[in-house]
């Protein structure tokens, strides 16, 4: 079925009245599978796949890993620290890959940042107290701010500006796959293995 979009010669203030002659078929293409043969960009989506596969089941299991470290009253305490530095990272992230001396270096500056992301969270079963557990996550929480807000920028590096609308929808399916993929799977283990470290490798 063929988009339409209304004239740029028909005014919108004009009444709100819409004649056919300022409607025009869009053939444009909505997916272009095209960008599929970057090599960059199918590297670029594996990773942001496996990314959601680990993050989301690592955000939904902290509550319950809290209580192994003795945190009984308030269990959200690991999500709400990795909340508030998520947002600081988001915020330092933005500024710093906005600078000139900065963009030459942004896909290795934000492969850097998801490679200690993935570190980070090797160290979860290792910690034995709150006070680890709180600057555990509030590394975790900067690192994976700047993985999840700098992914338009990255798309943008390797595809042009021009086709980050496209990019960016084709990056959201693999995201979509990581994220129905991988809390179920890794709960499943859980319930197999009666293991909670085992969801943070």
């Amino acid at each position: 079925m063929k988009d339409t979009v209304i004239s740029k010669n028909k005014s919108i203030t004009d009444g709100g009245n819409i004649s056919k002659e300022d409607v025009e078929p869009n053939n444009a293409n909505m997916f272009k599978c095209s960008l599929l043969r970057n090599i960059r960009f199918n590297g670029f989506c594996v990773a942001i796949l496996l990314f959601n596969f680990a993050f989301q089941s690592t955000m939904i299991f902290l509550p319950t890993f809290s209580a192994t470290v003795g945190i009984k009253h308030f269990e959200a305490f690991p999500v709400v620290v990795t909340g508030i530095f998520d947002g600081l990272g988001r915020i330092i992230s933005g500024f710093l890959f906005d600078r000139k001396c900065i963009q030459p270096y942004r896909c290795s500056i934000y492969n850097a940042s998801i490679c200690c992301l993935g570190f980070v969270s090797i160290a979860f079963p290792y910690i034995k107290d709150v006070i680890q557990l709180g600057s555990v996550c509030a590394v975790y929480g900067l690192f994976l701010g700047t993985g999840i807000s700098q992914q338009s920028v990255i798309i943008i590096d390797i595809l042009g500006a021009d086709n980050l609308s496209y990019g960016f929808g084709i990056l959201l399916l693999y995201q979509g796959i990581g994220t129905f993929v991988g809390p179920p799977l890794l709960g499943k283990i859980l319930f197999i293995r009666i293991n909670i470290f085992i969801t943070f490798y």
